[in-house]
């Protein structure tokens, strides 16, 4: 890796640790600079601006999902498998702190590039989750894709905010539900495998 290229990722890992205990938003070049050992000119040479800045760091956070949740569970048979396999691997990110559900809650009603990219991501992710459904047989897919992004959601509250011990296997009994609605629908509409 060029040097060039260490020290913009050591910024942007900054950037997500600051960002995940103060708010991405809160995040200034000049926090960063000082806190990387730059000068605040040489943090904005990489990012030309805060909203540079916050982009950058929501596209790492987005590869970074993509490397940890979708890649793993794209090497599965799409359909029921690789839905198992991401929603295992979501849980285990949420765990671990989803930045994603963070920069969601603060961007959703700051409009401007950062938001724009925030929902095509989304929508993006979304579409594909319709998609595994659809290959599971569900004929209700965006509606399915639908619950298990809530199911995500409560998951992240019940485990981050509530401190709830049983969150995961709660999330892990509506996953559970889902799936045999979704199976049970397949058979009643003829889409199941057989």
């Amino acid at each position: 890796m060029k040097k060039v290229d260490q020290t913009r990722a050591t910024i942007l890992d900054e950037s997500l640790s600051q960002g995940a205990i103060r708010g991405f938003q809160a995040v200034s070049l000049a926090d960063l600079a000082r806190s990387t050992g730059l000068s605040k000119s040489a943090v904005f040479k990489h990012f030309g601006s805060k909203e540079g800045l916050e982009l950058a760091t929501i596209q790492t956070l987005c590869d970074r999902f993509y490397a940890q949740v979708w890649l793993p569970a794209s090497r599965e048979a799409s359909g029921e498998r690789r839905l198992k396999a991401i929603f295992s691997g979501w849980l285990d990110w949420v765990e671990a702190g989803c930045g994603i559900i963070q920069a969601q809650i603060e961007f959703d009603d700051q409009p401007g590039e950062v938001q724009k990219h925030l929902r095509a991501q989304q929508k993006l992710w979304a579409r594909q989750l319709s998609l595994e459904f659809k290959a599971a047989g569900s004929p209700d897919a965006k509606l399915n894709a639908f619950e298990l992004r809530g199911i995500v959601l409560a998951f992240n509250q019940a485990h981050r905010l509530m401190r709830e011990r049983s969150a995961r296997s709660m999330a892990n009994a509506a996953y559970t539900n889902l799936m045999q609605r979704v199976r049970l629908t397949a058979i009643d509409t003829g889409r199941a495998d057989t």
